[in-house]
């Protein structure tokens, strides 16, 4: 009786291998120059192997399992990220084999520019490309402020991640509690000191590599404070008032519900955050 097994069946060796003879894949070292030449670097690493080795600069992180919905602009949720950055993605994931994989995906969808990195992130490492360590959080905290005006809210553009308009905050300092952390947060990113009214919610977020609580208070500018401004260049590429039905894009879900609850009349409270969506 014959084995099954025998009848042909293809392996993932043979699979992948046919996969990346049909890239014009990249050594760490050609990519390092495709980059400085205009292409994208996607790294499809996830969270948790992100924060154990490390991130390479400039390149946008997206998540393996939501990269065709990240690219493409029609899926409905792509990444501001990655406007008008698609025309040459190079890939790169831990050990450069998913990203093959990857890569025919998205040349399939009309990406054709598309490839990857021989070898992966280990790759890059060996050839000595620049790579950044992440911290491990001392905390798994962070506060934000909904600060208000005249009905309208202050909101941050971050220059970093999917460019997004955020609330000022941040995570919380070793041995401060959340209202310290959130006016620290609203110096160091507009420089503005606060008056913090009152707390508005606790939001529970277990995605990502460590979960995260954010507490969240509502604040208007303290008497004598000067006007907002972009204190922190690095991270803040400018900030602005914005009408609750006008706000900015793009921006997650989160963002615009930590507003709406601050705006309430409703009591604070304790909630679990779903994965962020983003609105564009």
């Amino acid at each position: 009786m014959r084995d099954y097994r025998s009848v042909g069946l293809p392996n993932i060796n043979d699979v992948l291998a046919a996969a990346q003879a049909r890239l014009p894949r990249l050594t760490p070292v050609e990519a390092a120059a495709a980059v400085r030449d205009g292409a994208t670097l996607v790294d499809t690493r996830s969270n948790d192997v992100r924060l154990q080795e490390g991130v390479i600069p400039d390149a946008i992180h997206v998540p393996l399992s939501v990269l065709e919905w990240r690219v493409d602009a029609a899926s409905g949720h792509p990444s501001p990220a990655l406007a008008g950055r698609t025309g040459r993605i190079v890939l790169i994931c831990r050990d450069g084999y998913s990203s093959s994989f990857a890569a025919l995906r998205l040349r399939e969808l009309g990406f054709t520019e598309t490839t990857d990195v021989i070898g992966g992130f280990g790759a890059w490492v060996a050839a000595g490309l620049p790579v950044i360590a992440v911290e491990s959080r001392p905390s798994v905290f962070g506060a934000a402020t909904v600060i208000v005006r005249d009905d309208r809210v202050l909101l941050v553009h971050h220059t970093y991640g999917e460019l997004n308009w955020e609330l000022p905050g941040g995570g919380a300092d070793p041995g401060e509690s959340a209202e310290q952390a959130a006016r620290r947060e609203a110096l160091e990113e507009v420089g503005v000191p606060l008056s913090i009214e009152r707390m508005t919610g606790v939001y529970w977020e277990p995605h990502g590599a460590l979960g995260w609580h954010h507490f969240v208070f509502r604040a208007s500018l303290a008497p004598g404070s000067p006007e907002p401004y972009a204190a922190d260049r690095t991270e803040i590429s400018e900030c602005g008032w914005f009408a609750v039905d006008a706000l900015p894009r793009p921006m997650s879900d989160f963002t615009a519900r930590r507003i709406e609850d601050a705006l309430s009349d409703r009591p604070a409270g304790v909630f679990l955050v779903p994965e962020r969506r983003w609105l564009t």
